[in-house]
């Protein structure tokens, strides 16, 4: 599933408006300089609790003006697809294919299961990406 979601208007301390909309697309799409996008892998993933993943961006995607943001880590026992947080701080616009390859993921071993296996509010998502908490992204 190629979901792409957008927040909703928001104010910031200034009371200047931002625009942010949720929307799903299943075909390409056009990220504009500063547009920052969440997206779901069409894979879904399966951790186990001895080990953790790591999403980088693809060093193409990077070259062309692509950013992922830093949550890229798939904690011991994650299960779902994986959303996905792209910027484009490039000065053009970027087309972001729904068939393209723009991450890879690392499996590191953990030298014994965690003691504490995620049981989050992102396990089992399979719905395309999800949002952070209101109260998180808002204050």
């Amino acid at each position: 599933t190629f979901r792409p979601k957008y927040r909703r208007n928001i104010k910031d301390k200034k009371n200047e408006m931002f625009y942010w909309e949720e929307k799903e697309s299943f075909g390409d799409i056009v990220l504009w300089t500063g547009d920052f996008v969440l997206l779901a892998t069409r894979e879904v993933v399966h951790i186990p609790t001895d080990a953790f993943g790591l999403t980088r961006l693809k060093s193409t995607s990077g070259r062309s003006g692509l950013e992922q943001m830093d949550a890229g880590i798939l904690d011991p026992n994650f299960s779902g697809n994986v959303t996905l947080e792209f910027f484009n701080a490039a000065p053009w616009p970027l087309e972001i294919s729904s068939h393209g390859y723009y991450v890879q993921m690392a499996m590191f071993d953990l030298s014994e299961e965690t003691e504490k296996p995620y049981r989050g509010r992102y396990q089992n998502q399979h719905t395309g990406p999800t949002a952070a908490r209101e109260e998180v992204v808002y204050g």
